[in-house]
């Protein structure tokens, strides 16, 4: 149906049993970039983020499926399967989308009554508000100068803005978003 950009389809942390024989391939026939677990874990978060600005070009809607994440970190999904990414991990990769043109986004698999102390729910909630701050500093237009250039803002570094400063470590009225430059980065099931 022509409904998403060749090329631009990114599946990140994939692992456990495949369905047939041809699922790598006929995903990449349909243009996905399926990144295993294993290339996750081998050539890191930055690496993967790096590709991940590489190849996807305009906007941009992101599915977060919790079950991405190590059941250690996630126990209530109903198709838990260990060898996942961390919860760092998962926040890391969230963050390293910052420069994109996010335009959505949801979390799926998250199961309550799988969910002893509410871990996955904890976990969850953290993917929420990390994902709407990476959002809101992309719509904030946030520049490699630290910046804050948007409507009626004008804000600058070092300048307070929801009880925070402006610089690397930017907080909107609670939402902390750090800059990659200051750390590395992530990204889990796209």
């Amino acid at each position: 149906e022509g409904l998403i950009r060749k090329d631009e389809y990114m599946q990140i942390g994939i692992r456990g049993p495949l369905s047939g024989a041809n699922d790598y391939a006929d995903a990449k026939e349909l243009g996905a970039r399926t990144v295993t677990i294993h290339e996750v874990m081998e050539k890191g978060v930055k690496e993967i983020l790096k590709e991940v600005h590489e190849r996807i070009k305009g906007p941009v809607y992101v599915t977060v499926d919790i079950d991405a994440a190590d059941p250690a970190y996630a126990p209530g999904t109903g198709t838990p399967e260990v060898g996942g990414l961390t919860s760092y991990q998962m926040l890391q990769l969230i963050r390293g989308l910052h420069r994109l043109d996010l335009i959505g986004f949801d979390l799926v698999e998250v199961s309550p009554p799988f969910d002893h102390a509410d871990i996955t729910a904890a976990l969850g909630n953290r993917v929420v508000l990390e994902t709407t701050a990476t959002g809101a500093a992309a719509s904030l237009a946030i520049s490699d100068a630290n910046t804050v250039a948007a409507g009626e803002l004008g804000f600058t570094s070092g300048q307070s803005i929801g009880g925070g400063q402006l610089n690397r470590s930017t907080n909107f009225q609670g939402l902390t978003l750090d800059s990659p430059d200051d750390a590395d980065w992530f990204q889990f099931t796209l």
